[in-house]
């Protein structure tokens, strides 16, 4: 079916009218909900978004979902941040069924801001809570993205507590396992939190900046640490990656 022809001052206004229906909704909607408040074909829709999300205006939160961008609606880094990558990471730990988090190291521990479970699987993590940094997944990543003297000074305050036989406590050790999370881009966690825990981790990638916050999966199967779902989990924490400034 061929789509309406729309004169150039109507696409304007309709223009608008897909901005005000982002604005004025509670939360992102789906592309074909914008569409039809708009008054617009989904496939105009689809390129009229595409452009302003490449203007920083819009920002995608999901599979067909957006919602206002930085720079239309500057907000706290963090809350930004937060709403940008909760659907994200609820739709990750439903699709794998997992426990996905998002996390900021301060305090030398990690601050969970973001906890999403999957169908059937939880663990004992919860949001706001904070974790130790050496011998988590998410902390590891956190703590080989520190600059230099920080981390070094970070290291200093070991030898570490073990929490089970799989800890690293030995401050030598740890530098060089974070200088190879580092180069590899992600870091796991074999069971050395929990006896029966077993956690992956990657970077949330940052154009300019350094790396500040770091998403991970985390679940009770050793399966986790065949790498797996690493690729996937690179994919969403770019794709929140693309919603920070900077």
């Amino acid at each position: 079916m061929t789509e309406p022809v729309i004169p150039p001052a109507s696409a304007v206004e309709k223009g608008i009218e897909l901005f005000l229906a982002v604005l004025s909704g509670s939360g992102a909607q789906s592309l074909s909900v914008l569409a039809k408040q708009a008054g617009l074909p989904t496939s105009t829709a689809h390129r009229l978004i595409g452009a302003y999300v490449r203007a920083g205006l819009l920002v995608q939160v999901g599979r067909g979902r957006y919602a206002p961008g930085n720079r239309l609606a500057p907000r706290d880094e963090r809350a930004a941040l937060i709403e940008t990558s909760r659907p994200l990471l609820h739709d990750f730990a439903l699709t794998h069924n997992v426990v996905a988090h998002l996390g900021v190291f301060e305090g030398d521990m990690v601050t969970y801001l973001v906890k999403a479970r999957g169908e059937t699987t939880d663990i004992w993590t919860s949001e706001t809570n904070q974790l130790e940094g050496y011998s988590s997944a998410i902390g590891k990543i956190l703590l080989a993205h520190l600059d230099p003297t920080s981390r070094a000074a970070y290291l200093a305050t070991g030898p570490f507590v073990a929490f089970t036989p799989h800890t690293i406590t030995d401050p030598a050790a740890l530098a060089a396992t974070l200088q190879t999370v580092r180069a590899q881009g992600f870091a796991t966690d074999n069971a050395e939190v929990d006896d029966n825990l077993f956690c992956l981790a990657v970077p949330v990638p940052r154009r300019k900046e350094p790396v500040k916050y770091a998403i991970s999966v985390s679940s009770r199967s050793r399966q986790l640490m065949a790498l797996t779902l690493l690729p996937a989990l690179q994919t969403c924490a770019a794709r929140i990656g693309a919603s920070l400034p900077g």
